[in-house]
């Protein structure tokens, strides 16, 4: 297994401790340990595995379903994922990409995460139909992922339509 230094640092964990997570509000939570070793180095075949979810819509209801997956996506990284990005397709569908250390650590943070109930709520009422999730096993990776100021999981307010 090769391994390919990451090009970009995380914020010190002073930093992080002090920082403001812009879509909640909520103090960033100090990188897990399996993330914080992530950050050094990774392998090319990347960390852990990922899940891709797939949704299509209410019309309408695109910028509280962004809203909404912030923050759930927040609680997420504060429980152990190794973070999420959400995507919208030219096929109408959204697709959310999150990535884990392990199969047992997403078990673990759904059981134990402090999941925003509100905003889950908010989440299933944007969606309209909800695909099959889908386990991806990372077979190359080769990302790279931008300096980090403040929290991991927002660097500002995310706008539909910005």
């Amino acid at each position: 297994m090769t391994t390919v230094p990451r090009r970009s640092a995380p914020a010190d964990a002073a930093t992080r401790r002090d920082a403001v997570a812009p879509a909640t509000g909520a103090r960033c939570p100090p990188d897990p340990p399996e993330a914080q070793q992530g950050h050094a180095a990774m392998t090319s075949t990347g960390p852990g595995f990922a899940v891709l979810y797939r949704w299509r819509l209410h019309a309408g209801m695109e910028q509280a379903f962004v809203d909404a997956w912030s923050r759930v996506s927040a609680d997420l990284l504060a429980a152990g994922s190794l973070g999420s990005r959400l995507h919208r397709g030219p096929d109408g569908l959204w697709y959310s990409y999150a990535q884990w250390p392990s199969p047992q650590a997403r078990s673990q943070a759904f059981e134990r995460a402090p999941i925003d109930p509100e905003a889950s709520r908010r989440m299933r009422e944007a969606i309209a139909e909800s695909l099959p999730e889908i386990v991806l096993e990372s077979v190359a990776d080769f990302m790279v992922l931008p300096a980090s100021t403040g929290c991991r999981a927002a660097a500002g307010k995310v706008t539909f339509g910005a």
